[in-house]
C-alpha cells in the first residue's frame, strides 16, 4: 500500500523528478491493468489520509464504473457494490471534513 501511495503522490507533486515521475505513473496504469485492482483500490481508499491519493482511487473506481463493470462476475458485482456503499455509509458523517474535489468525486 505505501508504495502505490508514494507513486500516487508523486503523480501528483509538480516537483517530482519527470523521470520518477514517469516510473510512478507506470506503476499506477500498471495497477489498473489488473482484472481485480478495484479491491487494492478501495483498501487504499479506506487506509490513507491523503486527499490526492483518494482523489486517485475515485477517479479509479470510476473508471471501473465506465468500463469494467460489465465484465466484473455477479459475485464481483456484488462485492464491488458492498464495498462502495459501506465506504459512503462510513464517510457520510465526515463528509463536511473532505476536500471540494473529493465530494465532487463522491
Amino acid at each position: 500500500m505505501e508504495e502505490a501511495e508514494s507513486a500516487i503522490m508523486c503523480v501528483y507533486d509538480p516537483g517530482c523528478d519527470q523521470v520518477v515521475k514517469q516510473r510512478a505513473n507506470q506503476y499506477c496504469e500498471g495497477l489498473k491493468a489488473s482484472q481485480d485492482y478495484w479491491r487494492p483500490v478501495f483498501q487504499l481508499l479506506v487506509a490513507t489520509s491523503k486527499p490526492e491519493v483518494k482523489f486517485w482511487c475515485l477517479q479509479s473506481l470510476i473508471d471501473v464504473v465506465n468500463h469494467k463493470y460489465e465484465s466484473l462476475s455477479p459475485q464481483d458485482c456484488t462485492h464491488f457494490r458492498q464495498f462502495l456503499v459501506s465506504w459512503l455509509v462510513e464517510l457520510y458523517p465526515r463528509m463536511d471534513a473532505q476536500p471540494p474535489f473529493i465530494l465532487n468525486k463522491v
